[in-house]
């Protein structure tokens, strides 16, 4: 079971500039590797759920807590 920390997605938020799960997934794979910031496995786990959740048409959340949610919902 995994947990996104609120400030994780703050910084994916901040960071995902048109707001759209193809665009969180590209997000993602710059975090991937890196090692400071979001763990890889999170990474890894994200990427996947954005990957789903854009073939399935899903809407894109409107602020960051949003996000928050959907992410930690689908992870759980």
């Amino acid at each position: 079971m995994a947990h996104v920390p609120m400030d994780d997605t703050d910084e994916l938020w901040r960071e995902t500039k048109e707001k759209s799960w193809g665009s969180l997934e590209k997000t993602l794979q710059a975090h991937k590797g890196k090692t400071n910031g979001i763990a890889n496995e999170l990474v890894e786990m994200m990427t996947v759920m954005a990957k789903k959740m854009d073939e399935k048409n899903a809407p894109y959340p409107k602020s960051a807590r949003e996000l928050n949610q959907v992410l930690n919902e689908n992870l759980s």
